[in-house]
């Protein structure tokens, strides 16, 4: 049973490990999404934490820019495109990791 679910956990996951291996970022030239993790913490007003790790999706890329001169002001014509985001959206998490007493609502991050 192990060994069904092992394989199909492989199968699914590692395309898209694979795919992420073989970008190449001194190539690239795109923005690629990319799952970043920190460790946050927060205190309430005694100095007793709560902390946990969370995922974050970003992008991260590089993009080819450049500036050419010009004989009119600015006096160069400037080409730098960036990696930007869809969209942005506000969310709430509960940290799981508390010190004993901790006050209500420390546990929440946002």
């Amino acid at each position: 049973m192990w060994l069904t679910l092992w394989s199909l956990v492989m199968t699914i996951a590692l395309p898209h490990l694979q795919a992420m291996h073989m970008i190449d970022p001194q190539s690239t030239l795109d923005c690629h999404r990319r799952l970043y993790s920190y460790t946050v913490a927060q205190r309430d007003s005694q100095g007793r934490t709560c902390r946990d790790t969370i995922n974050v999706m970003s992008c991260w890329g590089r993009c080819d820019s450049n500036e050419i001169s010009d004989w009119r002001f600015p006096y160069k014509r400037s080409y730098h495109p960036v990696c930007l985001h869809d969209s942005r959206e506000l969310t709430t998490t509960i940290l799981r990791n508390c010190d004993p007493d901790v006050e209500p609502g420390t546990e929440r991050y946002q």
